[in-house]
């Protein structure tokens, strides 16, 4: 979630091997949150980074969450589902270049 809205992977600007960087995970390394994330997507991510794996939410309540906020946005700003959400921009410039590149017209 935190790649698709920012854009961009996850660690991508250091220079770990993959056991480096499962290490630093591992001890709490986490991307950062920036402040154009709704309140609920932090709050989603942070729960789906706890420590303790017990505590992380399942995968039918994150779609239940997705969904919810979704529908709760569509409504807060007069799209339904039929209409592109022109309102979403994402933090890496380049990133949604690709991403209109591969959206069919």
């Amino acid at each position: 979630m935190w790649a698709l809205w920012m854009g961009t992977e996850p660690y991508s600007n250091m220079r770990l091997n993959p056991f480096q960087l499962m290490a630093r995970v591992s001890v709490g390394l986490r991307p950062p949150l920036v402040p154009s994330m709704p309140p609920w997507l932090t709050s989603l991510l942070r729960e789906c980074w706890h420590a303790e794996p017990h505590r992380r939410p399942s995968f039918d309540v994150i779609v239940k969450t997705l969904e919810k906020n979704d529908s709760q946005d569509r409504l807060d700003n007069g799209r339904d589902g039929s209409q592109r959400a022109d309102s979403f921009e994402l933090e890496n410039p380049s990133a949604k270049h690709r991403l209109e590149e591969s959206i069919p017209e």
